[in-house]
């Protein structure tokens, strides 16, 4: 059960008569987009290639589904790099199947979990992750997302810093949104276990444009990897009320309104639950309502977990993101105050 404040139901009404701005695609085609949480493949092997989508980046080729270990379902995927040797195993899959080109604003995430073998070998390195222009080895490198040394230091977006120390044998959450920007350079936002941790913008290089290629990797030892996603970044006009919240306050609820074209509306899966960020905080109800050519899209969310997900007050950044039936997800963001 939950309550709709006066200030929510006075919000859905204005929304409803008010010429908000319509969330729309970017440039680029809105219509690829891809995941893998490595179900439905065969246990204790792999064969990248062919009809796989997966392609095998000529390293090692230590890598199969494992039953073991998952974070969503029954599956994942294990890969193996040559202990103290130099002999990487690489699995690589195009971001947009269709192009050859680096996609121009999109979001690549995945779950990955390190070894505790200790390495040694001449890239000592476990889980690391890049955009590449081709599947291979010997492949131009675009841009390194990630790397996670033999201490378990994750350094991102070819940072010199780390950004975490993650324990082994543990599973952590990476989501990358990449953005090409007009003097070629490309911004880098990265985000830990959903909350954002760096924002770093890389220098236009030869291969930017031809950075085509996911390419994740495990230099030695041990990884695995779960529900690896690429899809395009479809942003829309999100507002969320109350604008404010007394951290003494009692429970009740917020409300995300998000404006969308009909069509993209009409694509939304209302049977999964639109996500409140930082936090996944999933929507207790989802709804839409249809008005004139556009639409709105609702979620209401338990203000105490979202207090319980920033124990910090002050202004902060809410993202409200729901998937379609197919492709990728469409999101937006709104600020509040904590107080």
């Amino acid at each position: 059960m939950f309550r709709l404040h006066r200030s929510s139901l006075t919000l859905a009404t204005a929304i409803l008569v008010a010429v908000a701005p319509v969330g729309r695609a970017h440039a680029q085609s809105s219509d690829w987009g891809w995941s893998d949480g490595f179900e439905g493949y065969n246990a204790g092997t792999f064969n990248p290639g062919s009809s796989n989508p997966w392609m095998h980046g000529l390293g090692n080729n230590g890598y199969f589904i494992d039953t073991t270990q998952a974070v969503s379902a029954k599956q994942s995927m294990r890969l193996y790099g040559i202990r103290n040797g130099c002999w990487a195993t690489l699995l690589q899959r195009k971001l947009d199947a269709v192009s050859t080109v680096m996609p121009s604003d999109f979001f690549v995430e995945f779950s990955f979990r390190n070894g505790d073998v200790k390495n040694g070998g001449c890239h000592p390195a476990r889980a690391t992750g890049s955009l590449r222009t081709s599947a291979g080895w010997w492949s131009n490198t675009s841009y390194t997302m990630f790397v996670t040394d033999q201490a378990g230091n994750l350094y991102l977006a070819e940072s010199s810093t780390a950004s975490a120390r993650l324990a082994p044998l543990s599973w952590t959450h990476l989501r990358f949104r990449i953005t090409r920007l007009p003097d070629g350079s490309v911004r880098f936002r990265c985000y830990l276990n959903h909350r954002l941790v760096l924002e770093r913008i890389l220098p236009q290089r030869a291969t930017t444009n031809a950075g085509n290629v996911l390419s994740i990797e495990c230099q030695e030892g041990y990884a695995w990897y779960d529900d690896v996603r690429a899809y395009p970044a479809i942003e829309a006009s999100v507002k969320v009320v109350p604008q404010q919240i007394m951290r003494n306050s009692d429970n009740g609820v917020i409300l995300a309104a998000m404006s969308l074209p009909l069509e993209t509306a009409q694509a939304i899966d209302l049977n999964r639950p639109s996500l409140l960020y930082p936090g996944a905080i999933p929507a207790v109800r989802t709804w839409t309502v249809v008005a004139h050519d556009k639409a709105i899209l609702f979620g209401v969310f338990g203000r105490s977990e979202i207090l319980a997900a920033h124990p910090l007050d002050g202004m902060i950044k809410l993202t409200f993101a729901a998937e379609r039936v197919r492709g990728s997800p469409v999101f937006g963001s709104d600020t509040i105050t904590i107080f």
